[in-house]
């Protein structure tokens, strides 16, 4: 998360003057970070963020005096993440819990604690970067007089002196291309229907919309196919309103020459989905995103 973070994206798609971007999780903080630069603002046509919000927002729920507490007590998971060798700490917790089993056929896991570090290290790189701040480090006691018990035995295992968190240190500025948020309602780790994440909207100048769907994290994959498919269909408007308008010509000609290819940067799983938005993809690690290219003629 250098000051190449807001091109790795964008750097896809070279030969396409401009093209739509949705990013998930991991891949959904870089696009906000592409989305926010001279050169995303010149290059994308629209950005979808699913599941995080705009991190000037997400970093106001997280630290300081608006902080939201029920985000903060969420998030201490990125306290335990941060730490040295975190993937193999304690019988290789987070790897035989989170990235062992992540993924499916078509995207793969994780192999082993020390492949599954490198997808940790992103909080590092996020934190030290200034682009991610850190909740305030909660004791087991604290945590459990939020009604959190599992994340107060994590804090147990884990260990931690309390502490006021940290903020993010580089805003990432406002967003001048249109932009949709999508956030699922029983999100545990992203709150991102509530007040400060639905901030996000102050940060946008172009138009924006925000979508909640009754959905965890993973947005393509809901429980209800109803929510899927509200999901898809959001973003296959988004992309409708944010492109580019050809000259005239011949329907046929100008369908032949509408060219669309996604990228999958960062892949995980709910494949069945991502067929029909894209058949092309670069396998890699946690969240993902995708770039649209469209030849305009």
């Amino acid at each position: 998360m250098t000051s190449s973070r807001s091109h790795a994206a964008l750097n896809l798609s070279v030969a396409a003057p401009r093209f739509h971007l949705l990013g998930h999780d991991h891949g959904a903080l870089l696009g906000w970070e592409c989305a926010a630069s001279t050169r995303g603002a010149a290059r994308l046509a629209s950005y979808t963020s699913l599941s995080v919000p705009h991190p000037d927002a997400f970093n106001r729920g997280l630290y300081g005096p608006s902080a939201d507490v029920a985000q903060q007590v969420a998030s201490q998971y990125f306290t335990m993440f941060v730490l040295n060798s975190s993937a193999s700490l304690h019988g290789e917790y987070w790897f035989k819990t989170l990235g062992k089993g992540s993924g499916d056929a078509d995207s793969g896991s994780f192999e082993s604690a020390a492949a599954f570090q490198k997808a940790l290290w992103w909080y590092n790189g996020a934190v030290n970067a200034g682009v991610m701040g850190l909740p305030p480090l909660m004791s087991a006691v604290q945590i459990a007089a939020h009604g959190d018990l599992q994340m107060a035995a994590l804090r147990v295992l884990f260990g931690g002196t309390p502490n006021n968190g940290t903020g993010a240190a580089r805003p990432t500025g406002q967003v001048a291309v249109p932009a949709l948020f999508v956030c699922g309602k029983s999100d545990p780790a992203i709150l991102c229907d509530r007040p400060y994440a639905r901030n996000t909207s102050a940060y946008v100048t172009a138009d924006y919309q925000h979508l909640a769907v009754d959905c965890a994290h993973d947005l393509l994959s809901c429980k209800s196919n109803a929510s899927t498919e509200a999901v898809v269909q959001a973003f296959l408007r988004r992309v409708g309103a944010g492109a580019p308008r050809p000259r005239e010509r011949d329907v046929d000609e100008r369908r032949a020459a509408h060219n669309t290819h996604f990228f999958r940067i960062r892949s995980r799983h709910t494949a069945g989905v991502h067929r029909r938005i894209g058949r092309h993809w670069h396998r890699n690690s946690y969240g993902y995103a995708y770039a649209l290219r469209l030849s305009v003629v």
